[in-house]
């Protein structure tokens, strides 16, 4: 016999079996063709079996040249069995068990029935279901042959609920819109998924929901999710809960939910990788209380508030991921969080790049912050965190800022090219710092305010425009071993600061160091040089520099005014356009320095300044060693002041010098100009006791013009020859008292000239006498 359909289908031996889309209700059943036709008495039992689909098994067994049956089409085997017809959609969305071939009518049916290690199956289409789907079994999958959408309809349950152990989910389409939104309970988190213990792989799966989350995992639940996408969720995407619930999700997508994208709280654990997290209402990523859920790997983008928020105490890494384009902060990690953070892009947020608060703690590393609206890192609150080797570059606020009390360790990190400040530290923040390179920022590279706090150690600060350092409101700085070079101030203080340098390098600034109302300023082994003034202190400042090298300034190396103070000590102040000057009612002491080869004088004291100068050499500076004028009150005690080309000392205007014990010698030719060693001019007042003027090129050693009130005591004047020009006075009012082998001549006011030598101090001539 032949088996005979429309269309004319060739004879030959054919099998039907099940595989997965059996038509009739229990046990498989294998059919011979060649049987049914040699035994009449089963035709009968056959035909019986309606909508019976061959198709299948059919096609599987032809031969090569056969021609295949055509899907979704039932033939009619013989005569008296129905002719073929077009399956409706009903009979074509079906369900089944394997491997025993039970179908169902129902999905919720078909778990009922479904045993250990078994599998539902779906045909594809959609299946609308008024009740939750309960998995309760070990080991079983749920799996659909072509695209599959289950619809929950039910409210408030879940689409699915998984409480076995094992459970695959793979394929399939999960949609949570229920008829009856109107009842919602803001108490009840609403889910299209649920796991509340147990374990279950979703993969290749795309789940929403109009009402509540896309998935919920609670209690000791685990879900893995593969290759899924949860999206346009009324609340969050996933929300991970439990006191030992757990999340591993690989090259998944959540996006477009109302709430946030994950939601990890409890003591959920777990990772998520590979995936995309964006364009959610509120943030991407929500992690608190006690998770330790880590992101790695992951493109976090688009929210409607931050990208990733760490709360609680939050114990979590966060992993090479890319966060960007968010509304609000990139990153935040407020409460009591220590996540370690490594080698993530954060950029072209509207908002800060990364937001530590509250009493944050942990690592960042690596990272890359730029491009953000707001400040790159912002460490606020009661923060402890820690930063090495991160990248921050053209935020549009700044660098990074701390403010508060937050505390910050900022190591090997690079800072540049932001329109604002680098590093800003404000309030009662208390930073430590190491060898970071701060640059090109424009409104400075570190900036202090407040009380803030900074202990830097190491790295370069240059090319920030408007200055590298600046400390202001009593703020504090420690810096050791760094250099600061190429900007329009190297170091500024105002206001009540407090800046303590060791081992630093100044350089090639309009200003290297400024000191101004009633900030301090302590430094060690300081380098500065090649700016146009090398260090200034101005409006009551106070100043310490010992064992320093201050050069090469065109205009100053050191500049004193406005009533401030300094204390120098075993400093070089050399090749500068002068070496000291102190201008309106400053102070200072200069003890032991070196003040060489200036080429303005080598000591400027102005408008009733009153240093200390003590015990240093000044040598070599082409306008003279010390000018004093303006009412300038001086002392200059132990000095040694030689071979500057002009007067080693020159005192004119109202200036009432002491000088004491100083030796001035060696003078120096310029341009055949002859100089003297001591030139007083104006209306001078002063003291000069036991100096030493020595070996003076020119002949007067001392050179006294127009009228004074001056006590000269006990000075030695020595000279080879020429005794008769040691002392030149004109019109003269003054005292000499005890001079040794002093000679003195004087100009009567009718020109003749009166000379009058003594060789000894017991000449009573010279003892106590008063010319004029």
């Amino acid at each position: 016999g032949c088996l005979v359909a429309r269309g004319s289908l060739p004879a030959t031996e054919v099998q039907q079996r099940s595989e997965g889309r059996r038509g009739c209700q229990g046990e498989s059943t294998m059919f011979d063709v060649k049987e049914l036709v040699g035994k009449p008495q089963r035709r009968q039992e056959r035909a019986k079996l309606s909508h019976l689909d061959l198709s299948s098994s059919l096609n599987s067994k032809l031969d090569d040249s056969s021609t295949p049956l055509t899907p979704n089409v039932e033939y009619d085997l013989l005569p008296g069995i129905p002719t073929v017809r077009q399956k409706s959609t009903d009979e074509f969305n079906r369900i089944w068990i394997e491997p025993r071939g039970l179908t169902c009518d129902t999905i919720t049916e078909a778990f009922r029935n479904a045993h250990d290690g078994e599998e539902v199956w779906l045909q594809g289409g959609e299946y609308e279901e008024d009740n939750a789907i309960f998995i309760t079994q070990n080991n079983i999958s749920f799996r659909c042959r072509e695209a599959a959408k289950v619809i929950g309809r039910g409210h408030p349950q879940p689409v699915l609920i998984c409480r076995g152990k094992g459970i695959q989910v793979c394929g399939i389409t999960f949609s949570h819109c229920p008829k009856a939104k109107e009842s919602q309970d803001p108490n009840v988190c609403y889910s299209a998924l649920q796991i509340d213990q147990g374990s279950a792989v979703v993969e290749r799966c795309d789940i929403s929901s109009q009402v509540g989350v896309g998935i919920f995992a609670a209690g000791s639940a685990e879900i893995q999710l593969v290759d899924t996408m949860i999206k346009a969720c009324h609340s969050s995407g996933v929300v991970v809960m439990g006191d030992s619930s757990r999340l591993d999700a690989t090259r998944c997508e959540i996006s477009n939910c109302a709430g946030f994208g994950l939601l990890g709280g409890g003591s959920s654990a777990g990772q998520i990788q590979e995936s995309s997290i964006h364009t959610n209402g509120r943030c991407n990523i929500r992690l608190q209380d006690d998770t330790s859920i880590d992101v790695s790997k992951c493109a976090v983008f688009g929210s409607q508030q931050g990208g990733i928020w760490l709360g609680g105490r939050c114990i979590c890494h966060i992993l090479e991921c890319s966060i960007y384009n968010n509304l609000k902060a990139g990153l935040q990690a407020s409460d009591s969080t220590a996540p370690i953070v490594v080698a993530n892009e954060v950029f072209e947020g509207h908002s800060e790049g990364i937001v530590l608060h509250h009493t944050a703690k942990g690592y960042y590393i690596r990272n890359r912050v730029r491009n953000n609206q707001g400040m790159g890192v912002w460490c606020a609150g009661s923060a402890s965190v820690s930063l090495f080797h991160n990248t921050l570059a053209n935020n549009r606020l700044g660098g990074v800022m701390t403010s508060d009390s937050a505390q910050l360790i900022f190591s090997n990190n690079t800072v540049s090219e932001h329109k604002a400040i680098g590093v800003g530290l404000k309030d009662e923040s208390d930073v430590f710092m190491d060898d970071n390179q701060i640059s090109s920022n424009y409104q400075g590279g570190l900036v202090l305010v407040g009380h803030a706090k900074a202990c830097v150690n190491g790295g370069t600060i240059e090319r920030n425009v408007k200055g590298g350092i600046v400390c202001s409101h009593a703020s504090r700085l420690i810096m050791e071993s760094v250099e600061v070079r190429s900007q329009q101030i190297g170091l500024v203080q105002w206001h009540d600061s407090q800046a303590f340098l060791s081992a630093i390098t100044m350089r090639d600034h309009d200003t290297n160091i400024l000191v101004q109302q009633n900030s301090k300023l302590h430094c060690h082994r300081l380098e500065a040089s090649g700016a146009k003034i090398g260090l200034s202190l101005i409006e009551n400042s106070v100043g310490e520099i010992e064992c320093s090298e201050i050069s090469g300034n065109t205009i100053t190396n050191l500049a004193v005014a406005n009533a401030a103070h300094i204390k120098a000590k075993h400093n070089n102040i050399t090749d500068g356009g002068r070496g000291v000057v102190f201008l309106h009612r400053s102070r200072g002491l200069l003890v032991s320095n070196s003040i060489i080869g200036n080429k303005g004088c080598g000591i400027e004291c102005w408008n009733e300044a009153r240093p200390l100068i003590q015990s240093n050499i000044l040598t070599n500076n082409k306008k003279g060693g010390v000018h004093l004028k303006d009412e300038s009150l001086a002392k200059l005690d132990r000095n040694y002041i030689f071979a500057n080309p002009r007067a080693q000392l020159k005192v004119e205007g109202k200036a009432a010098p002491d000088v004491i014990e100083n030796l001035l010698f060696g003078n120096l030719l310029e341009g055949g100009k002859v100089e003297e060693a001591l030139v007083i001019m104006g209306r001078c007042k002063g003291l000069y006791r036991r100096n030493r003027f020595i070996e003076n090129k020119s002949q007067k050693r001392l050179n006294v013009w127009k009228r004074h009130g001056l006590v000269v005591d006990s000075n030695c004047m020595i000279s080879e020859k020429d005794y008769e020009h040691t002392v030149h006075a004109t019109l003269s009012s003054f005292w000499i008292k005890d001079q040794t082998q002093c000679c003195l001549l004087i100009k009567n006011p009718d020109g003749e000239m009166c000379i009058a030598q003594t060789e000894s101090e017991s000449n009573p001539l010279f003892h106590n006498v008063s010319f004029e």
